[in-house]
C-alpha cells in the first residue's frame, strides 16, 4: 500500500515548480493514489524526477572527426586514388568513392583554411595537406606471409637490376595479381625485392600465371611514370617464344583484329602481311616461323605490338587457327590440340614464354640504339623438354635475330 510520504514527497515537488493540481482530486484519495503509484513506479527519487529535458542544439552534438595526412615529396603529382590505396590499404576503397560522391575528401595547408574538393583522379601536391573523413575500423590485412623459401626463389629470378628497373624471370603458375584460387602472387613478393629500397618495386605490365619470362618492374615512382610512357609511346620491345600446334599460314605476317572470348567469325578475321595498321583500336601481333617439327608443332616468335588481355592466344586459336600448347582455355576445340594433349597428358602445361624486353634507359636523352637495355630469359624447364622430343633448336639464329 502506498503511504502518504510518497504523496506528500510528490506534493513538495510540484508546488515547488508552482505546477496546478487541479486535474487530481483528492476527495477520492485510493484512485488519486494509484495513478501516482503506477506513473512514478520507475522514479527512485524526487531529484531524478525533477532533472530537467535538455534539447540538443549543436553546442552539445559531436561532429564526426577528420583526419590530415600530409604528402610526402616523393608523392608530388600522383593521382589521388592511388594515394589512397597507398596510405590505406587495409580500408574497403568503398569508403573513399562514397566520400567522393559527396565532396568531403579535401586538400589545402595545415589549417586547413584554404581548401580544395579532391576528385579520384586528382593530382595531388607535395606538402600539402589531405583531409578525410575519419576512418572506419580497418579490415585484416589479406597480405600473405612471405616464406624464406619464396623469398630466395623471387630473389634469384632477378636477371637485371639498376637504380630505376628490375627485370626478373617470371615462373610458371605464378600470377601477377592474387586471385580466389591464387595461394600466393607476385605482387605480394614484392616486398621482397626492395633490397636496398625501403618502398618495394611497382608493377607497370603484366603476364599470365601460365606465361613465363622476362618481366619490368619499376623501383620508384618516378621510374613508374616514365615506363608506363614507354608503354604508351611503344617504346618498349617485347619478344616472345611459343609452341603453335600446327603450322601458321602464311608463315610470316601481321595479325589485326579485334579480341574475343569466343571464336570469331571467318567474315570478322583479318591478316595482314607486312604492313602499315589500318586500325589502330585492333589489337596488333607480328609473328615468324623460326623452325618446325616434322611430326607436329611450330616453333614461332612474336611481337604484341599493342597490349591486349590475352592478346597472343587469342590471336593464335582465333585467327591463326593454331593454338598455343597447353592453351585448352582458347583452343581446347581444336583438332591439333586435342592431339597433343593425349601425346603429352591431360596436365601439359602452356608453352608461352617472354624471351626478351627492350626498353630505354632513364637519364638518356635521345633515343638511339646505346641508350635501350635488352634483357633475356632462358626456355622454362618444361618448354625445353618438349623442344626435346619434337627435335626443335632451342636457340635458332632466325630467333636470335628478331629480338635485334
Amino acid at each position: 500500500r502506498v503511504g502518504e510520504q510518497r504523496t506528500k514527497l510528490f506534493m513538495e515537488h510540484l508546488l515547488s515548480r508552482s505546477t496546478l493540481l487541479s486535474c487530481f482530486s483528492f476527495h477520492n484519495r485510493p484512485s488519486t493514489i494509484l495513478f501516482l503509484n503506477r506513473f512514478f513506479c520507475t522514479a527512485k527519487s524526487p531529484q531524478q524526477i525533477s532533472k530537467p529535458l535538455i534539447k540538443p542544439n549543436e553546442s552539445t552534438i559531436t561532429k564526426p572527426q577528420r583526419i590530415q595526412k600530409i604528402v610526402k615529396p616523393n608523392e608530388d603529382g600522383m593521382r589521388l586514388d592511388k594515394w589512397l590505396k597507398k596510405r590505406f590499404s587495409n580500408v574497403p576503397f568503398s569508403f573513399f568513392h562514397g566520400h567522393n560522391r559527396t565532396g568531403k575528401i579535401l586538400m589545402g595547408d595545415e589549417s586547413m583554411k584554404n581548401t580544395e574538393k579532391l576528385s579520384l583522379n586528382s593530382k595531388i601536391k607535395a606538402d600539402k595537406f589531405i583531409s578525410l573523413p575519419r576512418l572506419p575500423p580497418k579490415k585484416p590485412s589479406s597480405k600473405q606471409t612471405i616464406t624464406p623459401e619464396d623469398e630466395a626463389m623471387i630473389q634469384n629470378s632477378v636477371l637485371y637490376k639498376d637504380a630505376n628497373v628490375l627485370v626478373i624471370d617470371k615462373p610458371y603458375g605464378l600470377p601477377t595479381k592474387g586471385g580466389p584460387n591464387a595461394k600466393k602472387d607476385l605482387e605480394s613478393l614484392l616486398s621482397a625485392l626492395r633490397f636496398e629500397y625501403e618502398e618495394p618495386p611497382r608493377l607497370v605490365h603484366q603476364l599470365d600465371g601460365e606465361t613465363t619470362g622476362v618481366m619490368l618492374l619499376a623501383r620508384t615512382r618516378k621510374a613508374a611514370v616514365e615506363l608506363a610512357t614507354q608503354f604508351k609511346k611503344r617504346l618498349i620491345k617485347k619478344t616472345y617464344w611459343t609452341l603453335l600446334t600446327q603450322r601458321p599460314s602464311p608463315n610470316e605476317g601481321r595479325i589485326t583484329g579485334d579480341l574475343t572470348e569466343s571464336d570469331e567469325d571467318e567474315d570478322e578475321k583479318r591478316r595482314s602481311v607486312r604492313g602499315k595498321v589500318d586500325n589502330e583500336k585492333h589489337s596488333v601481333t607480328e609473328y615468324k616461323e623460326v623452325d618446325h617439327s616434322a611430326d607436329i608443332g611450330s616453333f614461332v616468335v612474336m611481337h604484341p605490338i599493342t597490349a591486349g588481355k590475352d592478346q597472343l592466344r587469342k590471336h593464335s586459336a582465333q585467327i591463326l587457327n593454331a593454338p598455343i600448347l597447353g592453351d585448352f582455355k582458347y583452343g581446347q576445340k581444336t583438332h591439333a590440340n586435342q592431339q597433343l594433349k593425349s601425346r603429352f597428358g591431360d596436365d601439359v602445361q602452356l608453352h608461352l614464354h617472354s624471351r626478351s624486353i627492350s626498353f630505354m634507359k632513364q637519364g638518356h636523352p635521345q633515343e638511339t640504339r646505346l641508350s635501350f637495355e635488352t634483357v633475356r630469359a632462358d626456355l622454362p624447364k618444361h618448354m625445353l623438354s618438349t623442344w626435346e622430343k619434337l627435335g626443335l633448336d632451342t636457340c635458332p639464329r632466325a630467333a636470335v635475330e628478331e629480338e635485334q
